[in-house]
């Protein structure tokens, strides 16, 4: 597979869990440091090596399957984000409120991939936007494409809901790109409004 991959500004040395959890769209794939969830993959990557969808230079400390939640035995730190992003999975495709997001470990990316992604962050569940409404709210109102190339690089794919933005006129049946694949992304979008 040649993709190109989001790359940190920076990419120092980290240890981190991996982690796979079951879906209903196939094993999803997360790095867990002390900082928060650095990344979390569709089934389309399960072969990438830890650390390549952001190109963070990391130092696998093990690979874990939890099921239902049991514990990995990490640092305390870590075991707690593995927890929370398992729950959030659960609760998310039981179309079950979320009442607090897992932490992203954003280190190393820009201020702009940031504030895109918090952005996204607040999009509600079973909600869109456009990109070029989105660029408006980062204070940005050019840059929808450059809104666009940041949600293709986001690494916490769920967590950071990069799924309900869309072009301008697009939706559940026509949803544009998406890093899972647009059969993916309207499935999502379907399950957020009920139509799955």
């Amino acid at each position: 597979m040649n993709r190109q991959l989001p790359c940190p500004a920076k990419a120092d040395q980290a240890e981190a869990v991996q982690v796979t959890w079951q879906t209903p769209i196939g094993a999803m794939i997360g790095l867990i440091t002390p900082g928060g969830i650095r990344e979390l993959m569709f089934p389309e990557f399960p072969d990438l090596p830890p650390g390549q969808m952001t190109r963070m230079s990391v130092k696998v400390s093990r690979v874990v399957s939890p099921s239902d939640g049991a514990s990995v035995r990490a640092d305390p730190t870590t075991q707690s984000h593995i927890e929370s992003v398992g729950t959030f999975l659960k609760r998310y495709f039981k179309r079950r409120p979320i009442n607090l997001c897992p932490r992203a470990d954003w280190a190393g990316y820009s201020p702009f991939l940031i504030r895109c992604w918090e952005a996204t962050q607040s999009i509600g569940f079973g909600r869109t936007t456009t990109y070029g409404e989105l660029a408006q709210a980062v204070g940005r109102p050019a840059a929808a494409r450059a809104v666009g190339q940041a949600m293709a690089r986001n690494p916490v794919v769920l967590i950071t809901p990069c799924h309900r933005v869309l072009p301008a006129g697009g939706s559940a049946d026509a949803p544009g790109k998406f890093t899972g694949g647009p059969e993916i992304k309207g499935f999502l979008l379907r399950l957020e409004t009920r139509r799955a």
